[in-house]
């Protein structure tokens, strides 16, 4: 039994924009990474613009999603590189408004527990170098300000920046969620890693 399109209940890309015509961000996910000029991501505005109105039953939390894009042409989306993909994304605190999390910025978030799991093979019609990361996320705790996230990396219509051309109608219902991870990260001070990383 599978749960997919065209049911009402199926799961959707959660993205809002096409990876052909959403805007990308220039610094990518952590402009400290050594591995940032390996890809390049898009914007989200829309889930941006959710996270302080979910004020409802059950409300809060906060959501991050981009298109991922491995920059080099001769680079491919891999099943094993699905583990670091599930990976990459900004945690909760760097979303919060700096008066909701002080000295986040200036904060490291090792991942202390993970989970993956893998949903679908990556279909032949997806695109090589690029994958969907939507994320969400809804406490933040002591000890050391430790927070969950929940991840899915889905398959992706088009490479970033291919233009009008390359939206096809009902795209967004031809996407398979790839994989799901889970995981729980502290907040350390960035301070502790630039150490190690001058030893």
């Amino acid at each position: 039994m599978t749960l997919s399109y065209p049911s009402p209940y199926a799961r959707r890309v959660p993205l809002h924009r096409h990876p052909a015509i959403a805007p990308v961000i220039s610094s990518g996910v952590r402009p400290a990474f050594n591995f940032n000029k390996h890809y390049r991501i898009t914007e989200e505005p829309e889930l941006a613009a959710g996270n302080a109105t979910r004020a409802t039953a059950g409300g809060g939390g906060i959501e991050w999603g981009a298109w991922l894009e491995l920059t080099d042409k001769a680079e491919r989306i891999t099943t094993s590189s699905l583990a670091l993909l599930s990976d990459v994304f900004l945690n909760i605190p760097t979303l919060l408004p700096p008066e909701e999390c002080p000295g986040g910025a200036q904060s490291w978030y090792p991942t202390m527990v993970m989970t993956l799991e893998f949903k679908f093979p990556i279909p032949a019609t997806a695109a090589d170098r690029t994958v969907g990361i939507f994320t969400s996320g809804t406490f933040i705790n002591d000890p050391r300000g430790r927070h969950d996230t929940y991840v899915e990396v889905w398959s992706a219509p088009s490479d970033i920046g291919e233009g009008e051309t390359a939206v096809r109608k009902g795209w967004r219902d031809q996407q398979v969620c790839l994989a799901v991870a889970s995981q729980m990260a502290l907040t350390v001070s960035a301070e502790v890693n630039m150490r190690r990383a001058r030893m």
